[in-house]
């Protein structure tokens, strides 16, 4: 891992943060699947962390977490989801990535250390992924696994419904709608 990454929150919608995320996230999970608006809203919310990993000035990494109020977004993997979380205060990792040439080297792991941190201080004690399973040699169950999530259940053409709702490109099964599979994962804090 290069010594010399730095992540920093960013706090305002600076507009030149602002257009490398939105290139950076649509170009490698889906060309059309954020709109302009997507981090500026994140940025503004009280409820959201925005990162940005850096090596040299350069930004490498887009990372976001939420607090999590509505839980319909998971429910297809897990039907008894809002039984079961009752009383818990809930966390995401809602969105990651990471320029193609560095990919693979860390810079994911230490995003998901920070974006972990923040959701502890913020109280929760559930957080949830969800991995896209693609044929994508770099997708996040990696990250998850390493930072010490549970596999709780895959779900097939996860995304397919949305991708007919709001059309994207999608690279990893390059089909229209996509047909993609997910992965949901958990982390129990303290338990």
């Amino acid at each position: 891992m290069n010594s010399s990454l730095k992540i920093r929150e960013i706090t305002t919608p600076e507009p030149e943060f602002l257009k490398f995320a939105l290139n950076l996230l649509n170009r490698t999970q889906g060309v059309g699947l954020f709109d302009k608006p997507y981090v500026a809203r994140k940025i503004e919310s009280k409820d959201s962390l925005v990162l940005e990993a850096t090596i040299e000035g350069e930004i490498v990494s887009v990372g976001c977490a939420d607090i999590i109020r509505e839980l319909w977004y998971y429910e297809p993997f897990d039907a008894e989801l809002e039984n079961r979380m009752k009383g818990r205060k809930i966390g995401s990792f809602s969105t990651l990535s990471v320029i193609e040439s560095m990919q693979g080297k860390g810079v994911g792991q230490r995003m998901s250390k920070e974006r972990l941190k923040w959701l502890k201080t913020k109280g929760c004690d559930t957080i949830f992924g969800v991995s896209w399973a693609s044929e994508l040699n770099h997708t996040s169950n990696r990250v998850f696994e390493k930072t010490g999530f549970k596999k709780v259940k895959k779900v097939d053409q996860f995304y397919r419904e949305e991708a007919i709702a709001n059309p994207f490109d999608c690279p990893g099964c390059r089909t229209q709608p996509c047909e993609c599979a997910a992965i949901l994962y958990e982390l129990q804090i303290n338990e």
